[in-house]
């Protein structure tokens, strides 16, 4: 079984910094490790370059240090599976840079932070996942290891968000194709594909790849989606608020463990 998390906290900046810390002390209490994927949230306030650094902090604290794990083009080899983890900004199309600008808090929330910086991290993190799935298939040639991806950004625009928001004008701010072309390519020899960002929970099979994703959104803690409180305790409460009795594909669900 492999225990990963994609998180997206509020942000990194200074006022948010320490109470990061505090959960992700608490969840390295519960697991072996973590796994922390970076987003987009956590750079508000902040540069990219700045969140690295207290992102890179956060790694080396003395409670968290070899517990925590930034996948920042990160690749981790458990046994007979790699795991490979990366942001994996999406690819903007040129017709779509004016309304992704406009629409998408990134470009006005995080320091300096422009539509070109964002396609241009999209460009190295496909890069860096093909070079290292290459390298991968052709070292452990005949032993075929099993290969995790774990991203933010989501690589097929099909099936990983809500119906509703799929093909709207600005959906490539939270999705690429990358994936289950006609064309193949290295990244189709994966066997599991998690992902974030698209605020909507959902499992799938593209080609050969499993793609899971398991988000709570921005649905505060405590309350129902009409905003209501809900008592309880975590992760009771959340049950409540989006199960009702009944488990569907795209809820949240707080104790999720896939196995490969």
């Amino acid at each position: 079984m492999l225990n990963c998390f994609l998180f997206s906290p509020p942000s990194l900046r200074e006022n948010d910094y320490e109470p990061f810390r505090s959960f992700l002390c608490f969840m390295c209490q519960k697991f072996r490790q973590v796994y922390l994927i970076l987003g987009n949230h956590e750079f508000f306030g902040v540069s990219r370059q700045e969140g690295l650094r207290l992102a890179d902090k956060l790694q080396g604290d003395p409670e968290l240090k070899d517990k925590l794990i930034v996948m920042n083009r990160k690749r981790v080899d458990l046994q007979d599976i790699t795991i490979l983890g990366c942001t994996l900004h999406s690819r903007i199309p040129l017709e779509a840079e004016e309304i992704v600008r406009n629409k998408i808090n990134d470009f006005r929330r995080i320091v300096d932070w422009t539509v070109a910086n964002h396609s241009e991290e999209h460009a190295a993190d496909v890069k860096w996942l093909e070079n290292e799935i290459s390298s991968i298939r052709q070292i452990d040639a005949g032993l075929k290891r099993k290969i995790v991806v774990i991203s933010h950004h989501a690589p097929s625009t099909k099936g990983t968000s809500k119906p509703s928001d799929e093909g709207n004008p600005w959906s490539s701010a939270f999705a690429t194709d990358l994936i289950g072309n006609k064309e193949k390519s290295c990244l189709d020899d994966v066997q599991w594909w998690v992902f974030g960002h698209t605020h909507y929970s959902t499992e799938s099979v593209c080609g050969q790849v499993k793609l899971v994703s398991n988000q709570r959104g921005y649905v505060l803690p405590n309350k129902n989606k009409d905003g209501t409180e809900v008592s309880g305790k975590f992760p009771s409460r959340i049950r409540k608020i989006w199960d009702n009795g009944r488990r569907d594909q795209s809820t949240f669900h707080p104790e999720k463990v896939i196995e490969v």
